[in-house]
């Protein structure tokens, strides 16, 4: 049977936040993204990639913010679902944000659940990347970057510290609890640190 999807209250501030959750080892930070912004009084609908699927599972992210978890653009029970969740979403969070995600998103493409969403929606986007340094640096990457930062995407890191594979430079996701505090201050709910 299909569910409908509650429509957003248009007269509430900005509450409603899609979650979305690429494939790569900073997966298990979107946990705690999850369940800060559910803490925080946002309700959280998450979308994961199937890259994501082999980092974190979405029972996890069903468990922390008690709503279910959307993985496939093709579900038989769930057809509307992009244009429904974009409908509904006042605002998403990419995080971790993959160069294949966003490489999608500058080409347009929507061949998956979270790149058709994307492509829908409307609303204010933040992009949390997160890959390996070398990947950071090449030239595709970097133009994906700033052809999205032109479009209007919001970006929050990357930023230094240890990699996958014992490395340590540019391109880890940044803490969650700054990406929360990044959001809130976009949305006028509190200051985010400087620096």
């Amino acid at each position: 049977m299909r569910r409908k999807m509650p429509q957003r209250k248009k007269n509430l501030p900005m509450s409603n936040l899609v979650l979305g959750v690429c494939g790569g080892i900073a997966a298990y930070k979107s946990a705690f993204l999850a369940s800060g912004f559910s803490r925080k009084g946002f309700a959280v609908r998450t979308i994961m990639t199937s890259s994501a699927g082999k980092f974190i599972t979405p029972l996890t992210f069903e468990t922390l913010t008690g709503e279910i978890v959307y993985t496939d653009l093709f579900d038989k029970n769930r057809l509307e679902n992009h244009t429904a969740l974009a409908r509904w979403a006042d605002l998403a969070v990419v995080a971790p944000a993959t160069a294949t995600t966003m490489a999608r998103m500058a080409a347009g493409f929507a061949d998956e659940l979270l790149s058709a969403f994307l492509l829908d929606f409307s609303g204010p986007v933040f992009l949390c990347p997160s890959m390996h340094g070398n990947m950071l640096k090449k030239p595709p990457v970097k133009h994906n970057i700033s052809l999205l930062k032109e479009r209007g995407y919001r970006f929050i890191g990357p930023v230094e510290g240890r990699l996958a594979g014992g490395d340590s430079g540019p391109g880890r996701m940044e803490e969650p609890e700054r990406i929360i505090k990044e959001v809130e201050s976009f949305l006028g709910r509190g200051s985010a640190e400087s620096g």
